[in-house]
């Protein structure tokens, strides 16, 4: 579990998923909660992240778990060509073919930096639309 400034007073928990992957929580607290209350949250999303940001001292380590089997597989990505449109579904370390799998639901392939991440939960907290994150939907 990794625990970040999101904003003032305020602390988001994420967790390494996969590889640089992190799933970010929906609870958001002025303290560090139990890592029962963190898990048992709603996941918000989960991208990839820089993996110098995540090897950094940014966010702070506040626990470590097994993870569950839902969260132990592969995240999908897609990925679209600017110019052709092509869509690519970016799964285990590859592309593979685009199946008509629903994009909306899915991330845009990218390597999010760690204030990039905190910057959409402040938004999400807030109530607001994060402009990175809607002009990155499918």
């Amino acid at each position: 579990m990794l625990r970040s400034e999101v904003a003032e007073r305020r602390v988001g928990f994420g967790r390494i998923v996969v590889d640089a992957d992190v799933a970010c929580y929906d609870p958001k607290s002025p303290t560090i909660l139990p890592i029962a209350t963190i898990e048992n949250a709603p996941i918000l999303f989960t991208v990839g992240v820089d993996f110098a940001d995540v090897n950094s001292d940014r966010w702070k380590v506040i626990g470590k778990k097994p993870l569950d089997a839902h969260l132990a597989k592969s995240v999908k990505y897609f990925r679209q060509d600017i110019f052709t449109l092509h869509v690519e579904i970016y799964v285990d370390g590859k592309f593979v073919p685009y199946a008509g799998e629903d994009l909306s639901k899915m991330e845009r392939l990218s390597a999010w930096s760690a204030k990039h991440v905190e910057t959409r939960l402040r938004h999400h907290f807030a109530g607001t639309l994060d402009p990175e994150t809607e002009k990155d939907k499918y």
